[in-house]
């Protein structure tokens, strides 16, 4: 796998992942909600990177599958 697939792959999961989208999707309409700027947009982008960093890393947390699930269905 070269660097610009692993972008590429990186790049279209949101999109191809039904449950990111409706994340991503849930995350703007807050934000837009909220009607207090792009400040929540760039945090979810940026502590998503960081997650995605520390799961590249190597680094778990215990119970992070039930934490998603139920942040998916807060949001």
């Amino acid at each position: 796998v070269t660097a610009l697939q692993g972008l590429i792959a990186g790049l279209a999961h949101p999109i191809l992942g039904l449950d990111h989208f409706a994340a991503v999707l849930a995350v703007g309409g807050l934000a837009a909600l909220a009607g207090t700027g792009l400040w929540p947009l760039a945090a979810y982008v940026v502590l998503t990177m960081a997650g995605a960093a520390l799961h590249a890393a190597g680094w778990g947390l215990p119970g992070a599958q039930p934490d998603r699930a139920f942040s998916f269905l807060v949001l």
